[in-house]
């Protein structure tokens, strides 16, 4: 038996490959939003700028505030607000092609 699992002096090991389960609240963000961009659901540019705004509401914390620059704030949280139209947009189109791609 042993000499089935050997192919010209090396060792043949057995594998399998299978699909596991994750909890979605172990999967990071930005691997659900490239998820997202490759199944067509947004654009890539959306994509990037969503992972920034995550990342930057992860980073935020009352003293860090304090000492970064409002404006700089001011101008992401508006960025942020003007992006979620085109987010929503992108999904309500996107979301009926992928459903009927993936049926």
């Amino acid at each position: 038996m042993q000499a089935a699992l050997e192919h010209d002096g090396k060792d043949i090991i057995p594998t399998y490959e299978g699909i596991g389960r994750t909890d979605t609240t172990k999967v990071r963000f930005d691997k659900k939003a490239e998820c997202a961009e490759k199944l067509g659901l947004i654009e890539e540019w959306l994509k990037d700028e969503i992972i920034e705004f995550y990342e930057a509401r992860n980073a935020i914390h009352i003293h860090a505030e304090i000492r970064k620059s409002l404006e700089y704030q001011l101008d992401l949280s508006k960025r942020a607000y003007r992006r979620m139209e085109p987010f929503i947009d992108q999904i309500r189109s996107n979301l009926p092609k992928v459903v009927a791609n993936n049926a």
